[in-house]
């Protein structure tokens, strides 16, 4: 499917408008019409899983340019205990490569990510990373919101170490109250899990019989 117009070809086959984006994308609009970002014009959703998918939003549009951003191949710096041999085909030290669930499987050789317990050293090191993540993007987008999603995230214990690992990360260079005092309320998890995509494609063709 690569530089094929399946938008135009869709459009001539069923003569509707036809909306168009990445699942992330989707799902960043999902949250902002009907869930977590409602009400909130700039901000970013990350999805962990088998791969790393960042949408942004900023002032109600969704990030677009010379391609759509691929915020989960960001290169990251390695923790100095890490000798995983990156997952990613394409680089050795991106965020995808490191922290997805291929990744953690093959890191900790197990079937599964989550099986792994709530005190194990794995979601430290993930935490490192998608912290270190997260502290770049809002320095780079300045997002008012993070919301972060996922199969990964459905280990709860995860996400408070990401929330301290972003501010240490930022060391109090970002001097906003919601992120010194209130990270609770600026990392969190979607409202619409497990449907935030599919209500992102009713977004989008909303969208698109607008246009």
């Amino acid at each position: 499917w690569s530089h094929y117009n399946i938008v135009q070809a869709m459009k001539s086959a069923i003569a509707i408008p036809v909306g168009f984006d990445t699942d992330v994308n989707g799902a960043a609009l999902g949250e902002q019409r009907w869930g977590t970002a409602e009400g909130i014009d700039t901000f970013i959703y990350i999805t962990v899983g088998t791969g790393v998918g960042v949408g942004g939003i900023i002032y109600n549009h969704i990030m677009h340019g010379l391609i759509h951003p691929e915020m989960g191949h960001i290169l990251i710096p390695r923790h100095k205990n890490d000798t995983l041999k990156s997952v990613c085909p394409y680089h050795e030290n991106c965020l995808e490569g490191l922290v997805s669930g291929p990744a953690i499987e093959k890191r900790w050789d197990v079937k599964k990510a989550t099986d792994l317990e709530d005190d194990h050293e794995a979601w430290d090191l993930e935490a490192f990373y998608l912290g270190t993540a997260i502290a770049n993007w809002i320095l780079t987008l300045s997002p008012k919101k993070v919301i972060i999603g996922g199969g990964i995230l459905n280990k709860k214990s995860l996400l408070d170490k990401i929330r301290k690992n972003v501010q240490q990360e930022l060391n109090g260079y970002v001097k906003h109250k919601i992120i010194l005092a209130d990270i609770e309320d600026y990392i969190v998890l979607p409202k619409r899990t497990g449907e935030s995509g599919l209500l992102g494609a009713l977004a989008l063709a909303e969208k698109a019989k607008e246009v």
